[in-house]
């Protein structure tokens, strides 16, 4: 008899322990989730309102599970029109977004609502234009003053000026003591708005 007692106590114990447990999971609300829209492109703006979750509890909502992108924290009893954006890397199909409160209870109140993809996420705007380069740089660049310079110097007295052997003798010298002035003038703003070939004498 006594066997038999420990025996019917042995089974009730776990019956006890697994309906105070089902009874604890019994009092968890499961939330309810609406989106709006439901359809639109990846990246889309989508407002979601939810309701069924403990007061004060906070309230993940994700992408595709209870372990996907979190897209929006919120808290409960309920919230509305809390924004998200459907991931721009979203491919075209039916996904669903999720609710649940954070902590033990997440899996018992769970709940989703579909939203479905439509196409990629649109471009986004275009680069402004880039100035077109000035005739006097290809490349974009602004000349230096000494650059100036120092490109004037090499036309103005270009050997290919001089006639004969004397004349271009004369030209190299006066090109040499050209650049060798040029080369002294700095390259800050300054020199940039003051700057005036005429101030080299042999700029004549």
């Amino acid at each position: 008899m006594l066997s038999r007692r420990i025996l019917l106590g042995s089974i009730a114990a776990p019956v006890v322990v697994l309906a105070a447990v089902s009874l604890a999971w019994a009092c968890v609300p499961q939330g309810s989730l609406t989106l709006g829209p439901t359809t639109g492109p990846a990246g889309s703006q989508v407002a979601a309102s939810g309701s069924g979750f403990d007061a004060g509890a906070a309230v993940e909502i994700r992408w595709e599970s209870r372990t996907g992108q979190v897209l929006a924290t919120t808290t409960g009893p309920s919230f509305n029109n809390v924004p998200i954006t459907i991931p721009a890397t979203a491919t075209t199909g039916i996904h669903y977004v999720s609710a649940a409160m954070v902590g033990e209870h997440a899996e018992h109140s769970a709940t989703a609502a579909s939203f479905e993809v439509t196409g990629s996420a649109p471009p986004g705007p275009a680069p402004p234009n880039p100035a077109p380069p000035s005739k006097a740089d290809p490349h974009g660049h602004d000349p230096s003053p000494r650059a100036k310079a120092i490109k004037r110097c090499k036309r103005k007295y270009s050997a290919k000026r001089g006639k004969t052997a004397a004349k271009k003798r004369r030209l190299a010298k006066k090109r040499k003591a050209c650049m060798k002035k040029a080369k002294r003038l700095s390259d800050d703003e300054h020199d940039a708005s003051t700057f005036s070939f005429k101030s080299l004498p042999l700029f004549g």
